[in-house]
């Protein structure tokens, strides 16, 4: 399992978004002597997006990074986001999700190859899997922005396709060409729970997260650490978003394009380094390995 690299994965995912592309190309000239190639490379796809998921659990159950740094955090939100799309393209007729969730699990990987892994005297830190030595507001603090990360990253996607619906229609492009997509009524909806979902999981663990704060006060920056105020701005990002859209009932584009600066933001959240209390090494052998 120790063989398993970042690039096994995400090779893995790049072939299944590059066969997703050839399926959705309706003008390749292969289609019109083999009619059931789309078929064939949709199950393809599948299967080469179901094989970088399953290298990517091997890798994340080997080396346990941390989730508290960007390095860790970017992968196991790449992780939620592959098991979407696996999922959904199992389901043969559905919306072209893993058109769009694949480029940005790429996009998510490739940012934390490019960080790396955290150096060894950094291992203090406990593993993805470890418990033993995190308290337990810790650990659902870490829980509660890893899921208000990827409810907002699906809220992005949802937002991408409403921009992508829109201009299909503006176009008046025919039925059956380009992706397939939702209504921008559906989109549009799916866009506002999503955001209803993800505001108070966010409220909540960065409340759990000052709490933290203020226990730990003589070892961390306090309010200037960088993470700290992205995710404040992050937070007024939001409350300007259920402002714009419940208060003045702002709809349609001008959402879509307000929840992506909101994902921008969060981005940013994860990119940003993030001082933490120390803490005794843990007792895994993976914890703290510089992985490859």
């Amino acid at each position: 399992m120790e063989r398993i690299s970042l690039f096994c994965f995400a090779a893995s995912y790049a072939v299944s978004l590059g066969l997703d592309g050839l399926a959705v190309w309706r003008g390749n000239p292969v289609f019109r002597s083999w009619p059931g190639a789309v078929s064939w490379l949709r199950g393809g796809a599948w299967l080469m997006a179901m094989a970088g998921l399953v290298a990517h659990s091997l890798y994340l159950w080997t080396w346990q990074p941390p989730l508290a740094w960007q390095f860790g955090g970017l992968l196991v939100l790449a992780w939620f986001l592959a098991v979407f799309a696996v999922y959904e393209r199992s389901h043969p007729g559905r919306i072209s999700w893993s058109m769009f969730l694949l480029p940005l699990v790429l996009g998510l990987v490739g940012v934390a190859t490019l960080i790396g892994p955290p150096a060894p005297s950094d291992g203090r830190i406990p593993g993805l899997f470890s418990t033993g030595s995190l308290q337990f507001w810790n650990t659902l603090h870490g829980v509660l922005l890893l899921a208000a990360s990827v409810v907002l990253s699906l809220a992005f996607i949802a937002s991408l396709m409403f921009l992508i619906r829109a201009r299909q229609l503006r176009y008046k492009l025919a039925p059956g060409r380009g992706l397939s997509l939702f209504t921008l009524e559906g989109l549009e909806t799916m866009n506002k729970r999503l955001i209803a979902v993800a505001f108070p999981l966010l409220s909540i663990g960065m409340g759990l997260g000052a709490g933290l704060l203020f226990v730990h006060a003589s070892k961390l920056d306090g309010l200037y650490d960088p993470r700290v105020l992205a995710a404040m701005g992050l937070w007024i990002t939001f409350l300007v978003l259920f402002g714009l859209r419940y208060g003045a009932r702002f709809r349609g584009s001008v959402m879509a394009w307000m929840t992506i600066c909101a994902w921008i933001i969060l981005v940013v959240c994860l990119l940003l380094p993030h001082t933490l209390p120390t803490v005794p090494r843990d007792a895994s052998p993976s914890a703290g390995v510089l992985a490859p």
